[in-house]
């Protein structure tokens, strides 16, 4: 009997018609009739990371973005946040790992020229100065990235409209962008507008404060800033300064502020000659000798070929000196700079002025300048034919100067100086002893380089 009843429902659900498909229900389905999506839970988990790490939590930063990797291994911002996680646990290899993968993901075109040189330092071994490379660009937004690739290009076929739009944008997407701040600095640099350069490199300096290059271009914003009157309530200082000393303190404040940017700079990028050259300058220019003295030795140390660099070097020596030994280091420098660039006629004036200022001071005896031409006259006479000997090296090159076109601006004061060397060294010859008369002619010499 079970046999039969059993074949006759077997035979009834064989033959029972094919039933239509059930309608698609109408409207959006509930919550509870459609699963829940993967990156729902892979953003929440995201989203927590980042809350953690904000709070310093670093462990648990680690697990939700790992959570989230293991939801999408081909997460960028996952990637982004466990190389953070990792690095605020001081696990640098781990670190590095994770940002070199989250650029495997996005292969940021944006980014070609740095991450080149990142990988550069990974093969040299330098992890850290790799991964300092590695993490700025990682917290790059890929689409801000796109902007100033755009904002690039723009630039180079001569748009600057256009090139500025796109970096704007770039920054509205990633106000953190470093790069864009920076690029819309050059543009207002370039332009001569430096109180929008100084902007836009403070807040570049403030999202990359690694970065010297960016500190050194903010510093020769401020260095030029001074050719130019502020506006602006930041800068009503400036207006309340007393109209005759205005320029020289606006002068002043400029030059501090760029030699504050120029000494951040150096600290990051010690053996820059541009950046130890501007500094220095900067220190001469403020009257710090010494300081002046130390940084320009540094730099002509990395470059030795640069007269700019050895001018301001004996400028320097010549400003700080109090001593034959510390004359003769700033003619020293001058001779060398000459020797760099022969017509730079305007070193033969400062030669001329440290030799009369040299004429002045009573040598010692490891002091005298001899040669086999002059040590029977200095053997003889000392420190009275230490004088002559002097005034004579004024003379000669007072006479080379006056002789150039570079004499043009200041040459009958130059002339003035000369016959009062020339009258002096006729008495001290006459007279047979050393000792100097009349004021003291001329001011100390001013530089020949620059910024």
């Amino acid at each position: 009997m079970k046999r039969i009843l059993t074949l006759i429902l077997c035979l009834g659900v064989l033959s029972a018609p094919a039933l239509a498909a059930p309608p698609k229900p109408k409207g959006k389905p509930s919550p509870s009739a459609i699963p829940s999506e993967m990156p729902t839970f892979q953003n929440e988990r995201i989203k927590f990371g980042e809350g953690f790490l904000k709070k310093k939590d670093y462990r648990q930063a680690e697990q939700e973005f790992r959570s989230a990797t293991r939801i999408d291994p081909n997460s960028f911002a996952a990637a982004v946040g466990l190389g953070d996680a990792l690095y605020g646990r001081k696990l640098y290899k781990e670190s590095l790992d994770e940002y070199m993968r989250a650029m495997r993901l996005v292969r940021p075109t944006y980014a070609v020229v740095p991450l080149q040189a990142a990988s550069k330092l990974v093969r040299e071994g330098k992890m850290m100065q790799a991964l300092t490379v590695y993490q700025q660009i990682a917290h790059i937004k890929p689409a801000a990235g796109e902007l100033l690739n755009k904002g690039v290009t723009a630039l180079q076929n001569g748009d600057k409209t256009g090139a500025k739009k796109a970096f704007t944008e770039a920054l509205k997407l990633d106000p953190d962008y470093a790069d864009a701040h920076y690029k819309l600095g050059n543009m207002a640099y370039e332009a001569k507008v430096y109180v929008d350069a100084i902007a836009a490199y403070e807040a570049a300096v403030k999202a990359a404060p690694t970065d010297g290059l960016i500190h050194f271009k903010l510093g020769n914003a401020y260095y030029r800033f001074q050719t130019v009157a502020p506006k602006g309530d930041k800068y009503a200082f400036y207006r309340a300064w007393d109209r005759k000393t205005r320029d020289a303190k606006w002068a002043s404040w400029c030059t501090n502020k760029a030699a504050v940017a120029y000494r951040q700079a150096n600290k990051l990028r010690p053996k820059d000659f541009d950046i130890l050259y501007n500094l220095g300058v900067s220190e001469f220019y403020l009257k710090r000798y010494p300081d002046a003295i130390a940084v320009l030795q540094a730099a002509v140390l990395v470059r030795n070929d640069d007269p700019d660099a050895h001018t301001y070097l004996g400028n320097a020596w010549f400003q700080k000196a109090h001593t034959i030994k510390e004359y003769n280091k700033a003619i020293h420098e001058y001779k060398v700079a000459q020797n760099l660039d022969p017509k730079r006629f305007e070193l033969e004036y400062n030669l001329g002025q440290a030799y009369m200022q040299k004429s002045k001071l009573h040598p010692e005896s490891d002091e005298f300048e001899i040669t086999p031409a002059n040590q029977q006259l200095y053997y003889a006479k000392g420190a009275a034919y230490h004088k002559t000997h002097m005034l004579e090296e004024t003379a000669k090159h007072f006479e080379i100067y006056l002789a150039s076109a570079a004499a043009s601006k200041n040459r009958d004061d130059v002339t003035k100086m000369l016959t009062w060397v020339k009258a002096e060294s006729s008495r001290t010859v006459q007279s047979g002893h050393g000792s100097a008369g009349g004021a003291k002619p001329g001011a100390k010499p001013g530089g020949h380089g620059g910024h």
